[in-house]
């Protein structure tokens, strides 16, 4: 099989962007309506463009007040949100470190033994 970039789906990608559009307007309403059409548009759009999930987490990150109010939905979200929330999820900074390769360990001979 070879690998090709996939290109983006242009109906989900329109969808999501509605969703996006409609969730901005609905926000500032006492429902939490706004705040599912905003998940449900950015799990749509992170779906079909990278860049965009990317973005996400470094807001995430940047964020927490956000970060909290996204996972506060979490429980009543549909799988595809819950997805979307675990994929663009910040690490935590003692993750983030355990993550990267600690040289001295690679170059001691004893361990790869």
């Amino acid at each position: 099989m070879r690998l090709t970039r996939r290109r983006p789906r242009v109906g989900r990608l329109i969808l999501g962007l509605l969703s996006l559009l409609l969730g901005a307007i609905l926000v500032p309403l006492p429902v939490p309506l706004g705040w599912f059409f905003l998940l449900v548009g950015m799990a749509l759009v992170t779906n079909e463009v990278l860049w965009f999930g990317r973005l996400i987490t470094w807001f995430r990150s940047k964020l927490p007040w956000a970060d909290r109010i996204l996972m506060g939905f979490y429980a009543i979200s549909p799988p595809m949100v819950r997805e979307f929330l675990d994929a663009t999820a910040p690490l935590p900074i003692a993750a983030a470190g355990a993550q990267r390769a600690d040289p001295a360990v690679e170059s001691d001979p004893q361990r790869s033994r």
